[in-house]
């Protein structure tokens, strides 16, 4: 039975399956974020507006293409699939299996067992789950020899903690005050360490008050979500390394706030956490997002997620 030639060739490549509720402008907004100089796009011609986005020289990711019963079905795709992006790119992977502590985050592990996406392929594959992620879609990974079909969906709560800049540095008295609105059992802060202390001395930027150059509260979630839930700790420093996303549109150190939940276990990013935490954690993530869209309006700072992906306080509070 011969092959079509198409369906062969959306099979040889990485694919990022979208569904009917997702504008592909998505996709290419949130490839901006972590390449401001992503060009336009070039069209396919009879692709119906398809474009092919250049990531490297021999790296780029095509689409949207429109998905057909005959494609779905040849492909294996999920049901509510309606377009595709196609990653194109080398194939690099570690001449040695992961090893087994690592943590099988995104199913990587799982889908490469004998030796993980490297360089080139690994790069610019992380940039496509880390979009799966935040917009809850799934990976479907190129067919290869001895493989079968292989889906990532990877999980946006694994990846809860969130990274406010800004020039304004809130004290922490503004800062518990704002945090207390959503998070009323916000701590008072513990004094920096040592370290923090000289390093927030010898960086220049943002006016940071000389007896203070950086400190924590924490938001305990014991008592409201169980004793395992842990705290969520918010950090402020000042940070000369910005994100991606970031850097063209700020000169120098910047005012970071840190808002991280560690739970009891210290178990809580893991995929396969048991049904206590699975409950849990979304309850600890709602309490960080309201945190930090106080903090993103109280000091007017701009925030991202841990792929780097910029984030709005409207979103969070939504």
């Amino acid at each position: 039975m011969s092959v079509d030639p198409r369906t062969a060739a959306f099979a040889g490549s990485h694919l990022l399956l979208l569904d009917p509720d997702l504008e592909p402008f998505d996709v290419v907004s949130l490839l901006r974020n972590l390449r401001p100089q992503l060009p336009v796009g070039d069209l396919i011609p009879g692709e119906g507006g398809a474009r092919a986005y250049r990531l490297s020289r021999h790296s780029q990711l095509v689409g949207p293409f429109a998905v057909d019963a005959a494609m779905a079905d040849a492909l294996q795709f999920p049901t509510d699939v309606t377009a595709v992006f196609a990653l194109e790119c080398p194939r690099d992977r570690e001449p040695v299996p992961p090893p087994e502590w690592l943590p099988d985050i995104d199913g990587l592990i799982a889908a490469f067992p004998e030796g993980l996406p490297c360089r080139e392929e690994g790069r610019v594959l992380d940039e496509v789950v880390a979009i799966a992620r935040r917009l809850r879609l799934v990976v479907r990974l190129a067919d290869e020899p001895g493989r079968g079909l292989r889906l990532l969906r990877p999980d946006t709560e694994v990846t809860p903690n969130l990274f406010i800049y800004s020039a304004n540095w809130l004290p922490p008295e503004r800062l518990l005050a704002h945090v207390a609105r959503v998070a009323p059992q916000v701590r008072w802060p513990r004094p920096p360490k040592p370290e923090e202390a000289e390093r927030g001395r010898a960086l220049a930027g943002p006016d940071v008050p000389d007896e203070l150059d950086g400190y924590a509260v924490e938001v305990p979630l014991t008592d409201q979500l169980g004793p395992r839930a842990g705290f969520i700790e918010i950090r402020v420093e000042l940070d000369e390394y910005l994100p991606t996303t970031l850097a063209e549109h700020v000169s120098g150190p910047q005012i970071a706030y840190s808002l991280r939940w560690v739970d009891t276990d210290n178990i809580g990013r893991f995929p396969d956490v048991d049904d206590e935490l699975r409950v849990i954690r979304p309850q600890a993530i709602r309490v960080l997002e309201q945190c930090a869209a106080e903090i993103m309006t109280a000091s007017g700072g701009a925030g991202v997620d841990e792929s780097g992906f910029l984030v709005s306080a409207q979103q969070l509070r939504d």
